[in-house]
């Protein structure tokens, strides 16, 4: 599906710089619009800086190159879904349940967090090697939590995983493509997601789920 399918650009409406929201912050928030709805590589210097009212030349006051903001905000974005799940997910004692908190915590961010999850999903090919290095270690670390929630699940008894690797890989795709999917529109439908995605992983997680047809 193309970028555009995904994120509409008909809400995009820029206002010129102002005292009341500083010119790197709205820089950010514009910049993370547009290369969603347009594309990395369609979003020129001069066309970024003209949507917050700069001089093209003004704009390097801000950021360090066009490819350094991208960098930043991808960064920020996997950051802050690793702070979150580590901050709210693996408290308690049964794995089930441990599970079931990192799916609903995982999706409810990234409903909150559109722009920001299709920019690392769509731009993470336009990063530099050593920047997609770097991405993908944050990401193995928020994989690593939910191998562990799934390692103490097999300890238990209570999952059945022939190949945890590719299990977890298998299973953060499912969760990253959860937001393309909700039924209706509403708090009620979040929640009905939030649930379906909960069930599928943890029948993919037991031996009835994993076992033949």
């Amino acid at each position: 599906m193309q970028q555009l399918d995904r994120v509409s650009s008909a809400s995009l409406s820029y206002q010129p710089v102002s005292s009341v929201t500083p010119a790197s912050e709205q820089l950010r928030l514009i910049a993370l619009e547009l290369f969603v709805t347009q594309g990395f590589s369609g979003v020129s210097v001069r066309k970024l800086a003209s949507a917050i009212g700069l001089q093209a030349g003004s704009l390097y006051n801000h950021i360090d190159s066009k490819q350094a903001l991208l960098y930043e905000l991808i960064e920020d974005h996997e950051e802050e879904l690793l702070y979150v799940l580590r901050r709210r997910t693996g408290q308690g004692d049964d794995p089930r349940q441990a599970v079931r908190d990192y799916v609903e915590c995982y999706i409810r961010f990234l409903l909150a967090n559109r722009l920001g999850a299709a920019l690392s999903q769509f731009e993470f090919r336009s990063l530099s090697l050593a920047q997609q290095q770097h991405i993908s270690a944050v990401r193995e670390r928020y994989h690593d939590l939910l191998a562990e929630m799934i390692r103490e699940g097999m300890r238990r008894r209570l999952f059945a995983v022939c190949n945890e690797l590719a299990v977890v890989h298998a299973l953060i795709a499912m969760l990253d493509g959860a937001p393309d999917c909700p039924p209706s529109n509403g708090p009620s439908s979040v929640e009905w997601l939030i649930e379906h995605f909960q069930s599928l992983v943890l029948r993919a997680l037991t031996a009835e789920g994993l076992a033949p047809s």
